[in-house]
């Protein structure tokens, strides 16, 4: 798609992928706008309901990093709610990380396959955008 920002991406498109939540594709878009000011974050994926961003100034002092995991919350709140767990977790991934991922459930129960596991499990987000604990994970 030809754009001249990748936060004007989720606008093009009408992009809907937090259906549930009623966010607009504009609505994205200024979110990403922002987080592109803030932290020089460019989309790097867009999928049904994930979008990622690969963020080249992460936040570094205790105020900052607290401000961006409340903000990425804001905007996506099953990151915490169904994801890490707890804002301090989101905060301390943002720390180490590169990419931050937005996913929201569309309340779908999906049935898929992992490599040697046969369970079935409920939707989750991208490989690259799974949860992670404190201290585990690409940085």
């Amino acid at each position: 798609m030809r754009a001249r920002n990748g936060y004007d991406v989720p606008a093009l498109l009408n992009w809907l992928g937090a259906c549930n939540y009623g966010i607009t594709g504009a609505e994205h878009q200024a979110v990403l706008r922002y987080f592109h000011e803030e932290h020089g974050a460019e989309l790097v994926t867009l999928e049904d309901q994930v979008l990622e961003l690969l963020v080249t100034r992460r936040p570094r002092t205790p105020k900052s990093v607290a401000l961006a995991a409340l903000e990425h919350y804001a905007h996506c709140s099953d990151i915490v709610d169904q994801g890490v767990g707890n804002i301090e977790d989101l905060a301390a991934s943002q720390l180490r990380r590169t990419g931050w991922c937005f996913w929201w459930d569309i309340g779908l129960t999906i049935e898929y396959v992992a490599h040697h596991d046969q369970a079935h499990r409920a939707p989750s987000p991208s490989p690259s955008c799974a949860p992670v604990s404190p201290g585990r994970g690409p940085s």
